[in-house]
């Protein structure tokens, strides 16, 4: 497995099976750069190849890849006889791939997990709107949406925001189970934030893509850095704004690196930051969030659906107002010259965190799966 902010939603897939695998026979199928057949944990893994995956135009090829799966699957299904299809994809109109298998093979309930939002227009520049946002308006809109998820006989959403949305589509059979966190491995250790001296550190973990705002966190750190003694930690890997790494590279106060084990830069620093631009791209209860949560790292990001729900400002993290430098930089400035807050909040976070552990959220899409 990648870490998980590499490959967040797969993750999340596995941690799931790894929790029923205790009760139940669990295979994992999903799209990759090849085809095979390989162990995850207990269970068998196939990986059926779609085109250009993990490149930064794999968002077009998508419906390539899906329609390969949902003609490759029957063989697997056949052989593995599974009455349960749990799908959990980036988003609720990826869930059609999951239904159309469902229905060709006719011998399973189909549970779809939705993690993410749909497409909402707002105003991006138009190198940002070909690379992100208009496969988004394509394949991610509510009319598909609403179309990936009519095939499900239950519908799991991960944020109570997710769940009132798509019960506004009319679909009734909506349940709500949050995504969980590894409590044992993501935990406070005090001993690394001592490896930075500088007063005040915040970290970052993610793509870049525009809807995750990397930008607006560097452009908001430069300004903090003239008044505050700190470091920016930059854990990043590709997206539609690789430029922040090359302007981070020639800037003073930044460490960037590229895939790191994210506890540790958790850990490392005093504050995480995700200062999302909207609520569709990325998932609404984010695992980075939850991460640092769980590692005592109190969130700042923004004040969008689904981060409300999880996040008190001032108390558990801090919020900001989305898509905004100014906000960002407002809020991380005060949160600096009043430190006494992030060990308050530090320890609210970690303690909100036992509730959304692995084994806790894994018996919760048990009796989902119970009641189909």
């Amino acid at each position: 497995m990648k870490p998980p902010w590499a490959e967040g939603i797969k993750n999340n897939m596995f941690n799931i099976g790894k929790g029923l695998s205790k009760r139940f026979q669990v295979f994992y199928l999903g799209l990759s750069d090849q085809t095979g057949v390989s162990r995850l944990g207990e269970s068998r893994s196939y990986t059926l190849k779609s085109p250009l995956f993990k490149t930064k135009v794999e968002r077009w090829f998508y419906p390539v890849g899906a329609l390969n799966t949902v003609n490759q699957a029957q063989t697997i299904l056949k052989k593995e006889k599974p009455d349960i299809i749990l799908s959990g994809l980036e988003s609720a109109s990826m869930g059609l791939m999951a239904s159309l298998i469902s229905r060709r093979y006719k011998r399973a309930a189909h549970i779809q997990i939705v993690t993410g939002d749909w497409y909402s227009f707002r105003r991006t520049p138009p190198k940002i709107f070909l690379a992100e946002e208009l496969p988004h308006l394509l394949f991610i809109n509510r009319r598909v949406s609403k179309l990936g998820m009519l095939g499900a006989d239950k519908i799991i959403a991960t944020s109570q925001y997710m769940k009132r949305r798509i019960e506004r589509l009319g679909f009734e059979n909506v349940s709500f189970v949050p995504n969980g966190v590894d409590t044992k491995r993501f935990k406070r250790d005090w001993t690394l934030r001592s490896d930075h001296k500088e007063d005040f550190v915040i970290s970052y973990v993610g793509h870049l893509t525009y809807v995750k705002g990397a930008s607006l966190l560097l452009k908001a750190f430069v300004r903090l850095r003239k008044r505050v003694d700190s470091k920016l930690l930059l854990a990043t890997t590709f997206g539609s704004e690789e430029w922040v790494n090359r302007w981070a590279a020639k800037s003073k106060g930044i460490e960037l690196s590229g895939i790191v084990e994210p506890e540790r830069l958790y850990n490392s620093s005093d504050v995480f930051a995700l200062p999302r631009r909207r609520s569709y791209g990325t998932i609404t209860y984010p695992n980075v969030i939850l991460e640092a949560m769980s590692c005592g790292t109190p969130p700042v990001t923004s004040n969008l659906p689904g981060m409300s729900e999880l996040i008190k400002d001032g108390d558990n993290g801090f919020l900001c107002e989305p898509d905004s430098e100014e906000s960002l930089y407002e809020k991380i400035s005060y949160i600096a010259n009043n430190m006494q807050l992030v060990k308050r909040a530090s320890a609210r976070a970690t303690e909100a965190m036992k509730a959304f552990d692995w084994k806790i959220i894994t018996k919760k899409i048990e009796r989902e799966i119970n009641e189909v």
